[in-house]
């Protein structure tokens, strides 16, 4: 099965090459699309990012899900006008049930580069679902998935199955890692008895 990750751009173009619109999806297709939140947009601007075209191409549907949040290597980072955010817990959620849904489509994952937050989550689906043949893109394989993000969606996995916790309660348990800290060496042991590390 396919897990083909892509920059915005390209995404665009391969969705174009498709001749896939919005209610023109095929079934066994499962799309991930991930901008930067509102403030970034707004806010943020460089060389490779303009925020006016950092927007889903997909409107939200049974096999389309859109979700805003920043390519940052922590939970919130101040950016002295604006405050930028990773990915929440209601995200991670909403994430984890729906690759899980749709675990035996092709997934076409996009970020702004392609580079870190989709990665990201090429990484879970690769190391969660083990039993499947993915099929990456060699134009882009998985060489810097935000880990972050990718622990974050651990943490789902690892709370909802292997220690049988309700999801919310399992998230109120595992203390947020000190602002600037890298969540590789945070150690969740104590709270839940494993660590992330481990992940």
């Amino acid at each position: 099965m396919k897990l083909y990750c892509y920059s915005r751009k390209d995404f665009v173009n391969a969705m174009k090459e498709n001749g896939w619109t919005n209610g023109h999806i095929p079934n066994n297709v499962a799309i991930i699309s991930i901008c930067c939140t509102k403030a970034v947009r707004e806010n943020y601007h460089s060389a490779h990012y303009q925020g006016k075209h950092d927007e889903h191409y997909f409107y939200d549907a049974p096999n389309v899900l859109n979700l805003d949040f920043d390519d940052i290597n922590e939970a919130v980072r101040n950016c002295g006008d604006y405050t930028a955010y990773n990915i929440n817990k209601r995200q991670v959620i909403r994430a984890c049930e729906f690759i899980d849904k749709h675990i035996d489509c092709d997934f076409y994952i996009h970020c702004n580069a392609g580079m870190s937050r989709s990665q990201a989550f090429v990484k879970y689906i690769q190391d969660c679902y083990p039993d499947k043949e993915w099929e990456t893109r060699k134009e882009n394989p998985c060489r810097f998935p935000n880990m972050y993000t990718c622990n974050m969606l651990k943490r789902w996995m690892w709370c909802s199955s292997e220690n049988g916790i309700k999801i919310n309660e399992a998230f109120d348990k595992l203390a947020p890692a000190p602002l600037g800290a890298n969540i590789d060496d945070v150690s969740l042991k104590g709270s839940l008895g494993f660590s992330i590390t481990a992940l």
